[in-house]
This record gives C-alpha cells, sequence and structure tokens, in this order.
C-alpha cells in the first residue's frame, strides 16, 4: 500500500520491519536486501532517525552472522546519527550492541566499560528490562576478565531486577553468574544447583534445546555434571549444545560446545584431543582471553595433559590451531551421533 501511494517513510520502516523478520527466519540475503533499500530511502528524504534504526537492525545482522567488527561498526553509525539528533534511546540501544559486540569478540574491558554507561542510560531513561539486561551481560564481562567479586555483584542487580520485571530469561541468565563462578571455583555442586535453577527459571528441562544467550548455563551444567562423575547426562548435554551450535550457525555457542566436548574427552583419557579441542576454541579472543575459560575448562584440560610427552602436547597445539572450526564441528557430531 505504501508504494501504491507513493509514502517513501512507510516504505522503509516495512523494509526494516521486514528485515527484522528475516533475520528471526534465517533469510539473511533478504534482510541485506531489505536493509539496503531502507537506507538508501531514508537517506533520500533526509530522515536520519529511520536511517540509525536501519543500521541498527543491519548491526543486529552481522552479529547473527558472527562478524562483531561489522556488528561495531554499523552501531556506531548509528550511535552517531542517534548523537547527532539527541535520540538518547537510540543512543542506548546501539551502545549495548557495541557491548555484546566486544564481549563475544573477547574484548572484555571494553565491553565493560560500554555496558557501564548502558547501565545508567537505560536507567535514566526508565527503561528497567533493558537495565536488567545491560547490568547480566556486565557481569558476564567481568566475569570473563575474572572480576568474579564484581560479576557477582553485577549478576545480582540484574536478577533483583528481572525478579521484579518478571522477566524470565533474564532471571535465568542472571543465575548462571554465580553458578559459573562456583564452576570455576570447583564447587560443583553449588554450580549444580545454580544451573538447574536457572534452567527452571526459563521453564525448561535439562536436556531440551537451549534458549538464546543460556549457552553458558547449558555448558556450565554439563560440566558441573561431568565433574560430579554423571559423564552420560553431560555427554548429552554438550551434544545437544553442538547440535544447535551447527543448526543455527551460532559462533559462541560453537565454542561453549567445543570447550564442554574438550573436558569431556579429558575425563574420558583422551587428553591430546582435548587439548587440540580447547586450542582450537581458543584461537577465538572470546576464549583465549578469558579467565573463566581458563579456570572451568582450559587448567583441568592441560593437567589431564601432563602424562603425555610434550611433542604430543605440542603436536594437539598445531593442530587445533589450524582446523577447521566448523568442520572439526560436523565431525564430532557425526562421531558422538554413533555413540
Amino acid at each position: 500500500w505504501y508504494r501504491e501511494v507513493g509514502h517513501v517513510t512507510g516504505i522503509a520502516y516495512t523494509l526494516a520491519t521486514s528485515a527484522r523478520i528475516s533475520i528471526v527466519i534465517g533469510k539473511l540475503k533478504d534482510a541485506v536486501e531489505f536493509l539496503d533499500e531502507s537506507i538508501k530511502l531514508h537517506e533520500s528524504i533526509g530522515n536520519q532517525s529511520g536511517r540509525a534504526v536501519s543500521l541498527e537492525i543491519f548491526g543486529n545482522l552481522s552479529f547473527v552472522q558472527n562478524d562483531y567488527g561489522e556488528t561495531y561498526a554499523r552501531m556506531q553509525q548509528s550511535l552517531d546519527i542517534a548523537k547527532e539528533i539527541d535520540n538518547q534511546h537510540r543512543i542506548a540501544v546501539a551502545m549495548s550492541y557495541q557491548g555484546s559486540a566486544c564481549l563475544y569478540s573477547g574484548r572484555f574491558t571494553q565491553a565493560q566499560q560500554i555496558l557501564n554507561k548502558c547501565v545508567k542510560l537505560f536507567s535514566d531513561l526508565g527503561l528497567k528490562q533493558r537495565k536488567a539486561s545491560s547490568l547480566y551481560l556486565l557481569g558476564y564481562a567481568c566475569l570473563h576478565i575474572g572480576n568474579y567479586d564484581e560479576a557477582v555483584q553485577f549478576g545480582n542487580a540484574a536478577l533483583t531486577l528481572a525478579q521484579k520485571n518478571d522477566s524470565m530469561e533474564t532471571i535465568a541468565q542472571s543465575i548462571t553468574i554465580p553458578a559459573a563462578i562456583a564452576l570455576a571455583n570447583g564447587g560443583f555442586i553449588e554450580a549444580l544447583q545454580g544451573f538447574e535453577d536457572a534452567a527452571k527459571a526459563q521453564g525448561s528441562r535439562m536436556f531440551e534445546r537451549v534458549i538464546f544467550g543460556e549457552n553458558c548455563g547449558q555448558v556450565g551444567l554439563g560440566t558441573a555434571l561431568l565433574q560430579l562423575g554423571r559423564m552420560d547426562d553431560a555427554q548429552t548435554i554438550f551434544i545437544t549444545l553442538l547440535q544447535l551450535a551447527l543448526d543455527t550457525h551460532r559462533q559462541d555457542r560453537l565454542l561453549y560446545a567445543l570447550v564442554g566436548v574438550a573436558i569431556l574427552l579429558a575425563k574420558q583419557g583422551d587428553a591430546e584431543r582435548a587439548v587440540e579441542l580447547y586450542s582450537l576454541a581458543a584461537r577465538y579472543p572470546f576464549v583465549g582471553n578469558s579467565r573463566w575459560f581458563w579456570d572451568a575448562f582450559g587448567q583441568h584440560i592441560e593437567a589431564s595433559s601432563t602424562k603425555l610427552p610434550s611433542t604430543r602436547v605440542e603436536g594437539a597445539r598445531i593442530r587445533g590451531a589450524q582446523c577447521d572450526l566448523w568442520g572439526t564441528a560436523g565431525e564430532l557430531l557425526l562421531e558422538y551421533g554413533n555413540t
């Protein structure tokens, strides 16, 4: 209808909405076409606010495509426009996406700095759910830096706010923070209870396919079970997450799954392959720069390899540094699917 009457603004916003839908259903090429046209139309009529929104969606698309550098750049474009027109809401949203992009690309200190600002911005705007989401992401940034006390503080603040808003997903994500710290510190019973509480909060059962954002909770649950001797249950969880990562082509989800399978292999006595898989995951700064991944997984995998000849350990590290991420994941799924 907008095209029939020549309503350019309506066409541009409709295209942006169509792009959002296309991202959700996985038609990413369609999303690119919709957004390219939307941005051009907004530019043609000087609608800076609309252009900022379309660029923001473009950044989200890049995030789904695992291109965190492009996500940051697109959000910077949106942020620059939002500042120019003094739209505080769009400023806060663009910065929150930049914080997430920094988090998943292993730039944890930068993520912490950005998300601290987002918490204040969303608080000033009265957007309580957005504030809660920024708080738990801030907690995760501190978790990966290794500032565990701060991580708990932010996680608890997010939890309190999420409970007031009855936001079950944010409640679950916030609960995972102290559970993840317990896991890193060797408190496996405490960790198991926390991860199980998170699963209950989001209304799912232990072995169900996980929702977005719950990768830490899922791999943490599996690892706690593994460390407590429930190897078969742990394997089920890790392979479920691996399958989901391949289905959704989400890099962050796959990295969680790989470190899970790596520690499973270490427990099964295959330390050499465990080192190889962890080395593959650690190629990516999200794992390689993370104190939490080392404390919860890396040090245990390293310890399992101490009885191996140093040449075999080094060879495993070299193979991990060279092998293909997605190809290795597919091979693992085929292997474990036949066991």
